[in-house]
């Protein structure tokens, strides 16, 4: 599954992906027990997806009140997703299973994997808000955790 192809209700792929700080795999489902934003962007030396992150470093705190994390998946080797500013964790895709470059995609899912919102935008960089974003995190944040 490729992320750019997820569907409301289904469930991220069971799999772990090698962080940038440290090389330790991170599993993406359900990952540390967190409402999970995943952005798999077009690829390290892309300005834009470079912006987006920062558009979701404004919006941080509501990530940590809302008990959520940014993943953002870089479909290139560990060295060059280390080239990549982020408040989240940077996730080495070099496989491309989850991010496929020259695609770049947004989802959001609560702390069992379940995705609850899924944007794709090619090479437009038309993805949600950080706003929106951040309205997701607080709904799946006030979910009963039954």
């Amino acid at each position: 599954m490729g992320i750019e192809s997820a569907s409301i209700a289904e469930f991220l792929p069971d799999i772990e992906l090698p962080a940038t700080l440290g090389g330790t795999p991170v599993q993406v489902r359900g990952s540390g027990g967190k409402t999970s934003v995943l952005f798999a962007i077009h690829g390290v030396r892309c300005g834009d997806c470079q912006e987006y992150i920062d558009q979701l470093a404004r919006i941080a705190g509501g990530f940590e009140v809302w008990d959520a994390q940014l993943l953002v998946l870089a479909p290139a080797p560990l060295e060059e997703a280390a080239r990549l500013r982020s408040f989240g964790t940077i996730l080495a895709d070099e496989d491309g299973r989850l991010a496929a470059s020259g695609s770049a995609a947004v989802i959001v899912a609560d702390r069992y994997g379940q995705i609850f919102h899924a944007a794709s935008c090619g090479a437009s960089h038309n993805l949600p808000s950080a706003r929106e974003i951040e309205e997701w995190l607080k709904y799946l944040g006030t979910l009963c955790p039954e």
